[in-house]
């Protein structure tokens, strides 16, 4: 006879993987959040090193003979031919450089912003640094493209991966600012020491409380949406 056991359990073991860390582990300590945060800034200054190449073709700048003549990607941008399309390293490098940015602050934000009611200061500031990250860069992108995709990890089934309207987008970077204006550091406090770091835009405080919007936001059915930068919260931006 041949007898066979068998056991059930209930609880089953979750191990952690030892090679590599989760985004919850690794964004678990301020001490491995701050240089993650740094490298975000990098990123976004090395995506300004060549951003005068979006300008080609327009009034603002143009090329010579030898770069129009050598380069098809720089040529198709100064005469409009067909190598201005969507494969153009140009353009392209523009839109992955901010994307890269954009998608690295979600990917924190998606960790810190369920734990902002722990009111821990120096986390909040983390993540207000992250949402001033990720609104300029989709600044930068809503000036060059219109409408373009939003990433928010926790509402993936809310935008996916489609282009959003204009409004939608300013609406996006709006709530990003006003969470990094109540978070980010007063740049006048004598604790304030690191200049390389975002500081709070303390003038936007009250404007942005006196009729609840960063920006003025308009559009019908036959005209396409318009948007205000009603507090002039640009230039206040370094």
């Amino acid at each position: 006879f041949i007898y066979t056991l068998t056991t059930s359990c209930s609880d089953f073991l979750t191990q952690e993987p030892e090679s590599s860390l989760s985004a919850q582990q690794v964004f678990s300590k301020a001490e491995n959040i701050d240089p993650y945060i740094r490298g975000l800034y990098k990123q976004w200054r090395d995506a300004h090193r060549e951003r005068a190449g979006i300008y080609i073709g327009t009034d603002e700048m143009q090329l010579g003979g030898v770069q129009a003549r050598d380069k098809a990607d720089l040529r198709g941008l100064e005469t409009y031919g067909p190598a201005m399309n969507s494969t153009n390293e140009v353009v392209l490098k523009e839109w992955k450089n901010r994307y890269e940015v954009i998608a690295g602050a979600a990917s924190l934000l998606e960790v810190l912003q369920p734990k902002e009611e722990i009111n821990d200061s120096v986390l909040n500031r983390l993540m207000a640094e992250a949402c001033l990250l990720r609104a300029a860069n989709y600044f930068e992108l809503v000036h060059t493209w219109g409408a373009v995709p939003l990433i928010d990890f926790t509402k993936l089934e809310v935008y996916g991966n489609k282009r959003q309207p204009v409004i939608e987008v300013y609406k996006f970077i709006e709530q990003d600012l006003l969470t990094a204006i109540k978070y980010l550091p007063d740049p006048t406090a004598g604790s304030y020491t690191d200049k390389s770091r975002a500081s709070s835009i303390r003038p936007l405080k009250k404007e942005s409380t006196s009729n609840g919007n960063l920006f003025t936001h308009s559009a019908t059915k036959t005209r396409p949406a318009t948007i205000t930068n009603a507090s002039g919260i640009w230039d206040r931006v370094p």
